[in-house]
């Protein structure tokens, strides 16, 4: 049977090379990407993810599992806000990017340089804390692309960052 095998593959060029690429293609795709972004287990990560679930993919459900504190709160009156809303398939959705524009870091409780709204809210007593600020630029489909400003306030608790609070604002052009 292994000659069967090996005669077949011998038989038609490339026939191995394909089968060995299609296995693997996905993985080194999901080695590159992952290189391309911050290392896991960083706040950084932590922003990105929840950023690409709130924002990028608008799914709550996923967003909701990486907060905790207030984010959970304002996460879950949401998605209470939004059930029975279906997305069709045919409802385009704005196109955002996202970048950091800087970073506060801090220990347990109060970051200093806390927006309003974006405070100390957890009992973690051993939670270290960091504040970043990111630019998102939505681009609705047929409209002028326009900038939000977005606070995140991420803890580390138990190993693992979450976004404890996030606010967003309007950002003027100036």
């Amino acid at each position: 049977m292994n000659s069967k095998n090996y005669s077949r593959a011998a038989a038609e060029p490339g026939a191995n090379a394909r089968g060995v690429a299609a296995l693997y293609l996905p993985l080194l795709l999901a080695a590159a990407l992952a290189a391309c972004g911050p290392p896991a287990g960083t706040p950084e990560a932590a922003a990105r993810d929840f950023l690409d679930a709130h924002y990028l993919l608008a799914d709550l459900q996923a967003s909701s599992l990486l907060t905790t504190g207030l984010a959970a709160s304002k996460v879950g009156e949401e998605i209470r806000l939004t059930e029975g809303f279906e997305r069709g398939a045919d409802t385009r959705m704005p196109r955002i990017n996202y970048r950091l524009d800087r970073q506060i870091g801090g220990s347990a409780g109060a970051v200093a340089g806390d927006a309003p709204g974006v405070g100390a809210s957890d009992s973690a007593s051993d939670a270290q804390a960091v504040m970043m600020v990111y630019r998102l630029t939505v681009s609705p489909v047929g409209a002028e692309p326009f900038d939000k400003q977005v606070l995140l306030r991420l803890v580390k608790s138990e190993g693992k960052w979450l976004v404890s609070n996030y606010a967003e604002s309007d950002v003027s052009d100036q």
